[in-house]
C-alpha cells in the first residue's frame, strides 16, 4: 500500500482567482478553513465504494459562484473516477460540483494547453478555498473528515481574465 499526505490549507482573502473585482474571495461563512495533515492508504488498481446516495449539495456551490460561473455536477464511476472537460473564456467558466465521503481522499488533477489556467477547490461547508491552483499547483489532494461537496473551480488569473483569454482543459479526478 502507498500512503499519500494530504494537505489542506485555507485561503487568504484575495489570494485566488475566484475573488470579485476588488480582489477579495468570497466568504459565504464566518468558519474559516484550517491546515490540517492526514493521511490516506489506498492500495494502487482497488475498486472504490462510492455511495449512490451520496449527491452533491448544489444549493451550497451555487451560493459560492461568481456571476459568470455555471454549475455542474460530477459523479464518480464503479472504480471511483471522474472527467470532466470544459474552456474557459475571460472571467466565464464552469464551476463542477462533487460529492466526497468522510474519511475519502479527492485527486484532482488539470490538464489543459494553457498554462495560465489553474483551478481552486472549494469545501462547500468551509470559508476559503482548501485548494489555490496559481499558488498549489495543478493537482490537488484533498480529504475531508465528513461528508461534504467540493466546488472544483477552474479559471484564468485576473489579468488574463480581464483581456478575455481563453482556453479548453480536462479535470481527472480520483476518489481514494
Amino acid at each position: 500500500m502507498r500512503a499519500l499526505v494530504v494537505l489542506v490549507v485555507g485561503c487568504l482573502a484575495g489570494c485566488s482567482h475566484g475573488g470579485d473585482a476588488s480582489g477579495a474571495a468570497a466568504a459565504p461563512s464566518s468558519r474559516q478553513a484550517s491546515p490540517d495533515v492526514q493521511l490516506a492508504a489506498h492500495p494502487a488498481g482497488a475498486a472504490v465504494d462510492t455511495p449512490a446516495t451520496l449527491q452533491p449539495d448544489l444549493a451550497k456551490a451555487q451560493a459560492l459562484l461568481r456571476p459568470e460561473e455555471t454549475l455542474d455536477s460530477l459523479t464518480f464511476d464503479a472504480n471511483g473516477a471522474a472527467t470532466a472537460q470544459g474552456s474557459v473564456d475571460g472571467y466565464k467558466s464552469t464551476a463542477w460540483a462533487v460529492a466526497v465521503p468522510a474519511g475519502r481522499a479527492l485527486t484532482v488533477s488539470l490538464a489543459s494547453a494553457n498554462q495560465n489556467i489553474s483551478f481552486d477547490v472549494w469545501d462547500v461547508n468551509v470559508s476559503g478555498a482548501v485548494h489555490r491552483g496559481e499558488v498549489d499547483g495543478r493537482e490537488a489532494i484533498v480529504k475531508s473528515s465528513a461528508d461534504t461537496t467540493y466546488l472544483i473551480r477552474p479559471g484564468l488569473p485576473r489579468a488574463m481574465a480581464r483581456r478575455d483569454e481563453q482556453g479548453e482543459y480536462t479535470l481527472q479526478l480520483q476518489l481514494r
